[in-house]
């Protein structure tokens, strides 16, 4: 269920103003499950599901809002105040881990030691954690824009604040399943609610940007920093630990786009990146801000038949960041050093009928990024949920791809189009270690270790439109139903969705 409610009102004043509301809501329930399937299990039935995922369930709930008011001064300037809420609690129960064979839900994966327990046909038991959170923020922001001239350099500047809050509280506890000698369930024990993550945190934060697009003739060039407070803290109530932490912030950076022509454009840029851990990480473990030095060059050309962009990236971190999201179930994020990011994008658009004047057209496009990213410090701490354990200088970042490409063309005429995509991306690697299979991992990772399939993917769509309003919609995604590993994350591999086909239509009103 996701009703969402939009409405605006410009008065009829002489001067120019807008207020504008939105509210969405959202209720979700799936049976999504934590786990993977071994390596054989994936690639001879990728859609299996053992079945102690029988009982794992994520309920969630979601308001999200907004209030703007636009008021335009003059025709050279204009405000804009906004406040905003939202709300997002959810419980997420599932096999997290087991008791018995491997002792682990990784390692039963990796080694085939506990499966039985996973798929409840042998003695063992299952521990279910309930991820109960709540998530909520809220903030307000002004901004606006002001734009002049001095002399024969034309400026627009945009300038703003905001003040923001977030907070998590987190109340969790596990469920333990034992099962019998032929895996039937021979009891269950439920823990204290809280027993297993009762924690609070919370991060204010205060920033300001500016930033001023300057033309001269062919040449724009926008300069421009944003500097950002945050204060932190946590409490642990399951352990009386509390902690405060804040930092200060400055992220500067400037872009150019230099006119060759009506058709080519060159651009660029060169920004600085910053990214703060959590309150409890901070706080409790000293972890630093993530930073980063991005470097662009590029080049585009448009025209009524062709058009094509070309560039270069360099991302340079330092501090980075490993994330629970990255590792699991370990407790902290933490720094793991330096890492570079540098690579290719090439994309090319064209119409061979483009400049025919008739109905008919015949679009087409192909697009490839190659990307170099590489681990510069090496890693011996961590381990099991740690997927950057094991690296070493020149490790290649886990779910990193060296190459992603896509190809299209399309017929269209009139009312109706039939288009053909294709998307590459080749293969990568689960853990920082680079290695081939579990078997090769010596972290302790088990089934996160292991390479992520390369994939060639086709999807066949058409459109019809019946009127200016209503279009019919359909096609089949993965024609060829090619399936492939595309994630170890978060216990254990599992592949691409199959061959699936949709109906549907889009209404205007």
């Amino acid at each position: 269920t996701e009703p969402m409610v939009k409405l605006f009102w410009e008065p009829d004043s002489a001067l120019r103003q807008r207020f504008e509301f939105k509210y969405g809501y959202q209720d979700f329930n799936s049976d999504e499950s934590y786990i993977g399937l071994t390596e054989e299990d994936v690639r001879n039935n990728p859609n299996r599901r053992y079945s102690a995922t029988r009982f794992d369930n994520m309920a969630s709930e979601h308001h999200r809002s907004y209030l703007k008011y636009r008021v335009e001064p003059s025709e050279n300037l204009n405000f804009e105040f906004a406040a905003y809420y939202n709300q997002f609690s959810r419980n997420w129960a599932k096999v997290d881990d087991i008791v018995g064979g491997a002792n682990s839900v990784r390692g039963a994966l990796a080694t085939g030691n506990g499966l039985d327990i996973l798929q409840m046909t042998g003695p063992g038991s299952l521990i279910f954690r309930n991820n109960n959170r709540d998530y909520s923020s809220y903030g307000y922001q002004f901004q606006g824009d002001y734009s002049f001239a001095s002399g024969n350099v034309e400026h627009l500047l945009q300038f703003g604040a905001r003040y923001h809050r977030d907070d998590v509280r987190r109340f969790q506890n596990d469920e333990q399943i034992n099962l019998g000698a032929t895996g039937g369930v021979t009891d269950r024990v439920v823990g204290a609610p809280g027993s297993q993550g009762n924690r609070y945190q919370q991060t204010d934060a205060l920033a300001f940007w500016v930033e001023d697009e300057i033309s001269v003739g062919n040449l724009t060039v926008s300069p421009g920093v944003r500097y950002e407070h945050l204060d932190q803290s946590f409490n642990d109530f399951n352990k009386d630990q509390s902690g405060t932490s804040s930092f200060d912030l400055v992220s500067p950076g400037v872009g150019f786009n230099y006119e060759l022509d009506g058709s080519a454009v060159a651009y660029g840029g060169v920004y600085r990146g910053m990214s703060t851990p959590g309150p409890r990480s901070a706080a409790k473990s000293g972890v630093l801000e993530e930073e980063s030095m991005g470097y662009e060059l590029g080049y585009r050309y448009q025209s009524p038949k062709v058009s094509y962009d070309f560039a270069a990236f360099f991302t340079d971190f330092d501090n980075l960041i490993a994330t629970d999201a990255g590792l699991g179930a370990v407790e902290n994020a933490k720094n793991i050093g330096e890492a570079e990011v540098f690579g290719l994008e090439a994309q090319v658009s064209y119409d061979p009928l483009g400049e025919s004047g008739g109905e008919l057209s015949l679009p087409m496009y192909v697009s490839a990024t190659w990307t170099d990213a590489t681990l510069t410090s090496t890693i011996t701490e961590g381990g099991g949920d740690d997927i950057f354990a094991g690296a070493t200088d020149g490790s290649l970042m886990p779910y990193m791809p060296e190459w992603q490409l896509a190809a299209g063309v399309a017929l269209a005429k009139g009312s109706w189009s039939l288009a053909l995509d294709a998307t590459f991306v080749s293969d990568a690697f689960g853990t920082a270690q680079n290695v081939d299979s579990p078997s090769q991992d010596t972290t302790g990772a088990g089934a996160r270790a292991g390479k992520i399939d390369e994939l060639l993917l086709f999807d066949l769509t058409g459109t019809y439109d019946i009127n200016e309003n209503v279009t019919l919609l359909a096609g089949v995604n993965n024609l060829f139903d090619e399936r492939g590993i595309t994630s170890r994350l978060a216990r254990g591999p599992r592949a691409n969705i199959g061959r699936n086909a949709f109906l549907g239509f889009e209404a205007k009103f």
